[in-house]
């Protein structure tokens, strides 16, 4: 029976190697609620397509807000910069996988 080296690995970031799926609704609920907003049930499905850019427009239109769009965008990036500088979390199992990639001379990306 034949093997194959695995030579190399790709993984995505976000709720493969890290627990962070929850951090965008987080960010919803603290910036709406900073402005004395509640996130409406259907503003998730309403974003879940859109781009950041996109986001950040609707989200002015939506709530009449008086930022520009920089801002939004600008205080939405501190807020996940911060979310994962000290909240997020590596998922279960994955420090030892990589570190067991690395012994194997596996490349990862």
């Amino acid at each position: 029976m034949d093997t194959v080296k695995i030579e190399g690995v790709i993984f995505d970031l976000d709720g493969t190697l890290l627990d962070s799926t929850w951090v965008w609704s987080q960010i919803d609920t603290d910036f709406l609620k900073k402005r004395g907003f509640e996130v409406p049930k259907d503003y998730s499905t309403a974003i879940m397509a859109m781009g950041f850019e996109e986001v950040a427009k609707y989200t002015i239109k939506r709530f009449l807000l008086q930022e520009t769009k920089e801002d939004v965008m600008a205080e939405w990036d501190a807020m996940a910069r911060d979310a994962y500088a000290h909240d997020v979390k590596l998922k279960k199992g994955v420090k030892e996988l990589l570190l067991w990639l690395k012994k194997q001379d596996i490349k990862m990306a």
